[in-house]
């Protein structure tokens, strides 16, 4: 009796499978499983199983259909596969692999996104697949990675997994201490648990090993609020069992403030008079019980702030940092915060000190008095906020509104402004232009020796025209403009 040439290429297929994973990784055949041959969990290479495992649907073929440029390898599922691939199984991700017997080499796809994208092969009895030929199954780590960026995909893809997940953390927060409520938050795909107590919970801290290290790890936490981590063997928490395991993996802590706060900034002179005040700027004041930090920005605009640290007995310096590339793809007239920002660092170059005041509830906390005249980039940004604030009243009086961007806003868009804003708001621009020649020919039916002569010594010439100007893009008519040469 003879075996079906089908079950030799599933058998031939099987092995060239099973021949390509690493030792160890395990794939346990799911022989009563409908459309998932193999489920296949990856081994470290220590020999630990990862935990990390996949739904493997194999597909045995003589001859390959590999595409005439070797980019893909082409497959025809059957509809009724890929519904159920990707309506029914939301647990793992299943991978099609495509094994060519006489060339013994396979290819492998993760099906549900590709099934999820386009959906018309429902009406269909098939669809095509294209298996990329970069999957190739002897590229066993390419696999791995793909396998991890895989059941990324299927947590972000079913909110209903991710809703029993979070569930089940809280549950089991709850179970091992009911005196705290808790929320569970995904941040990079590890779950974050913020804790809250329903009661008074009395819980004590014990520190042990190297004393200086210790006592110096001790006054980051406290003193400065900075994120600490402690070694196993270094802290023992008891009074709740959801922090007795500390002691034996370790863990890393943060204890200080972190408060909604803002910032107000008064240049001043000589003689201590307010010239120009910027009020609320919103932020964070973060620290400990020696050492403050506060971080603030005007949101979408060019102006982010840290003032710290700052320490009873040592004062408090502020860093300014202006990026006004963070105005790109906005609108010219609604550039956001220019006018505060404007009226501000105009006065700045002009002050003698500037007072940083930090309120949080409207309560003082601080106030430093730094230079900000002394800062190198503080008479550029004027003079460039200058230029765009003439840029803001030539694009009104046009009524045009052009989206701005660094790159756009160079150098020869500078100068169109500068003409534009000293004809309509000044008494006209000029510009030196040596050593230029102005030839002309003059036809005239009769000719006039008194006006040979006069061209012949200094004097202007006038030309009218009608203009049309461009401001980063945006073209407009500006109207008939007279424009007097002089020359000598």
């Amino acid at each position: 009796m003879n075996k079906h040439r089908t079950h030799q290429i599933d058998d031939l297929a099987q092995r060239v499978f099973r021949e390509a994973l690493p030792p160890t990784w395990v794939a346990n055949e799911q022989h009563h499983d409908y459309g998932k041959d193999y489920l296949v969990e990856i081994g470290e290479e220590n020999g630990d199983l990862s935990g990390s495992s996949f739904y493997a649907q194999l597909k045995g073929q003589e001859h390959a259909q590999v595409s005439a440029d070797t980019d893909v390898v082409k497959y025809s599922l059957e509809t009724k596969y890929a519904e159920y691939y990707l309506d029914k199984i939301r647990d793992l991700p299943v991978f099609l692999v495509v094994v060519d017997v006489n060339e013994k080499k396979g290819w492998w796809l993760f099906l549900q996104p590709v099934l999820e994208g386009n959906q018309a092969w429902r009406e269909r009895k098939s669809i095509t697949l294209d298996l990329p030929a970069a999957n190739a199954l002897a590229d066993t780590e390419r696999l791995r990675l793909a396998v991890i960026e895989a059941k990324k995909w299927l947590r972000l893809h079913h909110a209903e997994s991710i809703h029993d997940s979070v569930v089940a953390h809280k549950e089991r927060v709850r179970r091992t201490d009911p005196r705290f409520d808790v929320a569970v938050s995904l941040v990079n795909d590890q779950p974050v648990f913020t804790l809250s107590a329903k009661e008074e919970v009395p819980i004590t801290f014990a520190f042990t090993g190297d004393g200086k290290e210790i006592e110096k790890k001790i006054a980051d936490l406290l003193d400065k609020g900075a994120m600490v981590t402690f070694q196993p063997g270094e802290i023992k928490v008891t009074g709740s069992k959801l922090f007795e395991r500390f002691e034996e993996v370790g863990c890393a802590m943060q204890a200080g403030l972190d408060l909604p706060g803002a910032l107000t900034l008064t240049c001043q002179d000589a003689d201590g008079r307010d010239l120009v005040r910027l009020s609320d700027v919103p932020g964070r004041l973060t620290g400990g019980r020696k050492e403050l930090w506060f971080e603030g920005t005007l949101t979408n605009s060019p102006l982010t702030l840290k003032v710290g640290p700052i320490a009873p007995g040592m004062g408090g310096s502020a860093k300014i940092n202006l990026n006004v590339r963070c105005w790109s793809g906005q609108r010219l007239r609604q550039l956001a915060y220019f006018d505060r920002l404007y009226s501000f660092f105009q006065a700045v170059p002009k002050s003698a000190t500037c007072v940083i005041q930090c309120q949080v509830d409207g309560n003082d906390v601080f106030s430093v008095g730094p230079a900000l005249h002394t800062l190198p980039l503080a008479k550029p940004f004027a003079s460039y906020l200058e230029s765009l604030w003439k840029a803001r009243r030539v694009a009104e009086h046009f009524d045009v509104n052009p989206v701005w961007s660094f790159e756009d806003f160079d150098r020869e868009e500078q100068e169109n402004v500068e003409q534009l804003y000293a004809v309509v708001f000044g008494t006209g621009w000029s510009k030196p232009m040596p050593k230029v020649r102005l030839t002309a020919d003059c036809l005239r039916k009769t000719f006039c020796p008194e006006v040979a002569k006069k061209a012949a010594k200094p004097g202007a010439v006038r030309f009218t025209s009608d203009c049309s100007y461009s401001l980063m893009g945006e073209k407009f008519e500006v109207g008939r403009l007279g424009r007097v040469d002089e020359f000598s």
